[in-house]
């Protein structure tokens, strides 16, 4: 791509988006509601490792990245798939920040 630019003077409309370059890409931060973004999750994983012949399996780990999405963009109005990841492998992270969540509503 960068030689196809550079034929046509373009070089500095490139920009490479990675983990390790000055910009990145977050597939979560957009307007689209938490149940949205949590099937397209669902559904990305679907196709890399196939549907379960069981469907309640699905709909749980659907809900449980929707409510893991929600509580972020409640307690900091931002989340990453690595803070989804955490949560989903960490329950006693996911308890504190529910808790930190609850906090504000202990009178």
């Amino acid at each position: 791509m960068r030689k196809l630019l550079d034929t046509y003077h373009r070089c500095e409309d490139y920009v490479e988006i990675s983990l390790a370059g000055d910009y990145r890409y977050n597939p979560l931060h957009n307007d689209q509601d938490a149940y949205a973004l949590a099937f397209g999750i669902a559904s990305l994983l679907n196709n890399l490792f196939g549907r379960g012949k069981e469907p309640f399996w699905q709909q749980a780990y659907t809900n449980l990245v929707k409510f893991i999405i929600l509580l972020h963009k409640v307690l900091y109005d931002y989340v990453t798939l690595f803070d989804v990841y955490e949560c989903a492998i960490n329950p006693s992270l996911l308890q504190r920040k529910i808790e930190e969540g609850d906090a504000p509503f202990r009178a």
